[in-house]
Parts: C-alpha cells; structure tokens; sequence
C-alpha cells in the first residue's frame, strides 16, 4: 500500500482547500470594506493568505495523519489475525496431540482386552499391537 502522500487526490484536495480557504476569507473581509486603499487590500490579502495557509495546512495534516493511521491501523490488524491464528494453530495441535495419544491409548486398550479374553478362554491370539499395526481399532 502507498502512503497517502503519494496520490494525486491528495494534492487536489490540498488545493481546493487552500483556494476554497483563501476565496472564503477574501469574501469575508471584503464585507467589511466599503472602499479600499492600497494599504487596505495589501493587509487583506497578507492576512488572508496566512489564514487560508494555517487552514490548508491543518487540513493537509489531519489528511495525512489520517492516512497514516489509516496504514497502521491495517498493519495491526494483520497482526492480530496472524497472531490469533497462530494462537489457534498451537492450540489445534495441543489438541491434535493429545487426541491422538488418547486414540493410541484407547487401541492399546481394546488390544489388550481382546489378548487377555483370548488367555482367559484358552484361545491363540495372533493379532499384533497395534504399534506394529498400522490402523488403529476405534
């Protein structure tokens, strides 16, 4: 993503701020000025270019604060959801791990069932452990 310095718009909206800024104030002041001296109009448009300057320019910061908050606020974002989902992930394989040591236990389990009903019965019990067997009896 581009900082937002970097758009074309951004430099429009500079300048219709400062114009639109400067036209405003100019109207105002001119209101108050039934007629006009030189020294008149110079004040005027040395104080109204100094108001729609401070005005072009605060507008110019909130825009790029904004923006750049705009950026860091997406770059925090992102961060959370990679740190969640890694967060998850860890958590999913704890549980994976554990889910499978409780299979592998639960096999264990039913094999020496059956091996122990077949001693009791006097029956040959041939069935590998299910370590050497590759599919687990759910």
């Amino acid at each position: 993503m581009n900082p937002p310095y970097n758009s074309l718009s951004t430099w429009i909206i500079y300048s219709a701020v400062y114009v639109g800024a400067f036209v405003v104030l100019a109207a105002l002041a001119a209101l108050d000025q039934p007629t006009w001296t030189t020294r008149e109009v110079i004040t005027l448009v040395t104080n109204v270019t100094t108001s729609a300057i401070g005005i072009g320019l605060l507008v110019a910061l909130s825009w790029e604060l904004g923006g750049y908050i705009m950026v860091l606020a997406s770059k925090l974002k992102q961060q959370i959801f990679d740190r969640g989902r890694q967060e998850g992930v860890k958590v999913g394989r704890e549980e994976g791990r554990e889910e499978g040591r409780q299979a592998a236990s639960d096999a264990w389990e039913a094999w020496n069932a059956r091996r122990e009903a077949a001693l009791a019965n006097n029956e040959p019990f041939n069935e590998p452990p299910p370590s050497r067997n590759h599919t687990t009896a759910n």
